[in-house]
């Protein structure tokens, strides 16, 4: 075997693997895609949702300021509970206006799926405050019916509603 059949073998070969390279990129690249859609999807899931902690632990502090101040001027409890209740409001809006979603409306009852973020204040008296009463806040945001990012076809488990919670003890007398 002479030199010249060497080379005729090698263009042989290098002929017959013409465009190997390029379905391995493209089979490559699908896989690199959907990992970066799949770690951008949870990434936003997360961010939501310590936004949602983050509104409600504002919305407790401001409500509770609020609740204290009316107390100490001598308004009524549940004169201080509305104004708490507003102030709240007011800052879980303030809180996650990022999402661009309708203004949240804080009510006496849990929240429910008909707008995508939900705020429920409450003011429980002998569950987890003993027999003090205390302020209840849950913020809830409706991921599977208004997603961040659009879903993929893929059968990813995302969650259906991020929510959380949050109670302080009101001062009594």
């Amino acid at each position: 075997m002479g030199p010249s059949k060497w080379s005729q073998r090698l263009r042989q070969r290098q002929r017959d693997e013409d465009g190997a390279e390029l379905v391995e990129f493209a089979i490559v690249v699908v896989v690199l895609i959907t990992l970066l859609y799949g770690v951008i999807s949870y990434a936003l899931v997360f961010l939501t949702q310590t936004a949602a902690a983050q509104a409600a632990n504002d919305a407790s502090r401001a409500a509770l300021a609020t609740y204290n101040y009316d107390i100490s001027i001598g308004d009524t409890t549940a004169a201080a509970e509305t104004a708490a209740t507003a102030t709240a409001q007011s800052t879980v809006n303030n809180d996650l206006g990022w999402l661009r979603k309708p203004s949240t409306t804080c009510s006496a009852s849990a929240p429910t799926s008909s707008t995508p973020v939900e705020c429920a204040t409450s003011y429980p008296t002998g569950s987890t405050c003993g027999s003090t009463a205390c302020l209840s806040i849950t913020v809830a945001y409706d991921y599977a019916g208004d997603p961040l990012v659009p879903e993929l076809a893929l059968g990813v488990a995302m969650p259906s509603t991020l929510t959380s919670t949050v109670e302080v003890v009101l001062p009594t007398g």
